[in-house]
């Protein structure tokens, strides 16, 4: 039981050992070159002038979405779209209309053309 345990505990440090050298580690203490990061520092330096200020006046608005089940009915879509005018419930709808396909629980936005 001993050896069974002392051989486990060879392994998982083994493992553990093999995994710090995965990267090697730079005079910078980073896993990136010193020349990658003065790449990297000049797209930062030119980002930063880019957006210096933000319009805070600006109105931003998000594409209307909503979640909801997307019907497939082939046949009888009109009396589908009837009932769902009068105010059936989607359970009922599902019963009254065994053949449809039903997308559950997907996100609808609304697209540019569609009108408010």
């Amino acid at each position: 039981m001993n050896k069974l345990f002392l051989s486990c505990i060879l392994m998982l440090s083994l493992n553990a050992a093999a995994q710090n050298k995965e990267f090697p580690v730079y005079d910078n203490g980073l896993i990136y070159r010193p020349h990658t990061m003065d790449k990297l520092s000049f797209i930062v330096d030119s980002l930063n002038l880019r957006f210096k200020t933000c319009d805070l006046h600006k109105t931003y608005r998000s594409v209307k979405q909503t979640r909801g089940h997307h019907v497939f009915i082939e046949t009888s879509a009109d009396d589908a779209r009837k009932d769902l005018a009068a105010g059936i419930s989607f359970d009922s709808l599902l019963k009254k209309y065994p053949g449809a396909t039903v997308e559950q629980d997907v996100v609808i936005t609304a697209t540019a053309s569609e009108k408010d």
